[in-house]
């Protein structure tokens, strides 16, 4: 029997939405048109992952728009299959409407707010011989938020230091080293997204001590682990669909917030 495990969707899960309209703390989540990708997405890395990981689907579906659109037609005007292939993994049915989604929702999401910081940058670094066209980059930079910037390859430790700064920079210096030196031979275009966030509980957790429960992993074994609690009125369901109990924690300023799904007895993250 699999033992209970809980999974974490930070705050992604509400980046479907405009970040600067508020929502209802204790309502259901009603924004579901990217959520397929996202649960297919997170089920394919654990079922190959052995030990706790961090995602970011949004990360990854803005990734691969820009290559969506990047991606060239056949000779003969048709779309060409990796077009084809990237359509059908981001379901992208319609590029214009996929533009209009990212260029709403990131031109929210860096509107200064009072209630939380959030930054969502995105960069190209291409070798100093690939000359991208202009109307790429301005379909990048209007649509996705996202600049191009040349970098030498054949000099990987000063690539790597800029890829690098660049990261840490747009993290506050929480994210310092996203590539090494050996990981960029044979490179020549290397795409980065990052998100940084920082806020506050809407609903404080209280400080305890030594509030210390046995907490049960996948491989059946307890272990003992600091616990919270909390005690309120938050959004729950119980899925049939999922096999799992789900539950969102709002931030403060009621637009953004965590969900935690925790399977049931019988199943387990996978």
């Amino acid at each position: 029997m699999n033992i209970l495990g809980c999974v974490i969707l930070c705050i992604s899960a509400l980046l479907a939405t405009d970040v600067s309209a508020q929502l209802d703390p204790n309502g259901p989540y009603q924004y579901q048109r990217q959520n397929t990708f996202d649960l297919d997405f997170m089920k394919q890395v654990f079922e190959h992952q052995n030990s706790n990981v961090i995602l970011s689907p949004f990360s990854v579906k803005i990734l691969l728009s820009l290559l969506y659109e990047a991606s060239d037609t056949s000779f003969d005007n048709s779309v060409s299959k990796t077009k084809e292939e990237l359509r059908n993994v981001i379901q992208n049915a319609n590029v214009n409407e996929t533009r209009t989604y990212y260029k709403n929702l990131l031109q929210s999401a860096q509107r200064e707010i009072q209630d939380f910081e959030l930054n969502i940058a995105t960069n190209f670094f291409v070798d100093d011989f690939i000359d991208v066209i202009i109307k790429y980059q301005q379909i990048a930079s209007v649509y996705y938020d996202a600049a191009v910037e040349k970098v030498s390859y054949s000099k990987p430790t000063e690539a790597a230091n800029t890829i690098n700064n660049w990261v840490s920079n747009h993290t506050k210096g929480r994210l310092r080293e996203i590539v090494t030196p050996d990981g960029l031979d044979g490179a020549v275009i290397t795409l980065i997204n990052v998100i940084y966030f920082k806020g506050l509980w809407a609903y404080p957790f209280p400080e305890v001590e030594n509030n210390l429960k046995p907490f049960y992993g996948s491989r059946g074994k307890p272990t003992t682990a600091q616990y919270m609690e909390q005690n309120g009125q938050f959004y729950y369901d119980n899925s049939v669909e999922l096999g799992a109990q789900i539950l969102r924690l709002p931030y403060r300023g009621a637009r953004l917030a965590m969900f935690f799904i925790l399977p049931n007895p019988d199943s387990s993250i996978n």
